[in-house]
């Protein structure tokens, strides 16, 4: 399922807000290496643990990161189009290069 998501690391935990539900997610006790993530979900009172195996990784140079914004909560503005300041928040971006 896809949520828009917000994410802190704090004390070695990962809190993550799932904004469409309004709910949070806690990822502990993880670890990342070469080939796996692993660690504990925490979801309520649910408890579970996970392993996700590193199969690729994309060639980097294929491309183009920086920042970029959007306004209101979801919605980004039209291309070329500056967003008002006050509306204008962060987002760090990854594109393919055209």
């Amino acid at each position: 399922m896809a949520n828009h998501t917000e994410w802190k690391v704090r004390g070695g935990v990962i809190r993550i807000h799932l904004l469409e539900e309004d709910t949070y997610v806690e990822i502990a006790n993880y670890r990342l290496d070469d080939n796996y993530f692993y660690g504990t979900i925490y979801y309520d009172d649910t408890k579970v643990k996970f392993r996700m195996n590193h199969t690729s990784s994309p060639n980097w140079n294929d491309y183009d990161y920086g920042y970029d914004c959007w306004t209101g909560y979801y919605a980004k503005p039209a291309p070329g189009v500056r967003a008002a300041s006050g509306d204008a928040k962060p987002m760090r971006v990854f594109r393919t290069q055209e």
